[in-house]
């Protein structure tokens, strides 16, 4: 099956690189085709929407950095791999890149 192979590629590019979660964004689409092959359709419908809430909640994000996300009042901080980062329970991925984005263009515009 092409979408096997795709997701292998793509997978295999994360291992590759981990800190870039990017390369991960094109295999959605063939996860997406494979799930709904296989599931029925109230576990596929419960996959889709487990898969849209999963970008509104929780993130992992780096805290020492000059662009670093604003946190939530549910946060809690660690270390990984010599890095601090934050997990915040209650912004996603889609806010808190949003919240990175503008803190690096306000630091470029001061």
């Amino acid at each position: 099956m092409p979408g096997l192979l795709a997701v292998d590629i793509y997978f295999i590019a994360f291992l590759k690189l981990p800190m870039e979660s990017g390369y991960l964004i094109p295999i959605v689409p063939f996860i997406i085709m494979i799930y709904g092959k296989y599931l029925y359709n109230r576990a596929f419908i419960f996959f889709c929407s487990m898969l849209i809430v999963s970008s509104l909640i929780c993130t992992i994000s780096p805290a020492d950095r000059y662009d670093a996300a604003s946190v939530s009042s549910l946060t809690s901080t660690f270390n990984a791999g010599g890095e601090k980062l934050t997990l915040d329970y209650l912004q996603g991925p889609v806010y808190s890149y949003h919240t990175r984005r503008k803190t690096e263009l306000n630091s470029l515009i001061h």
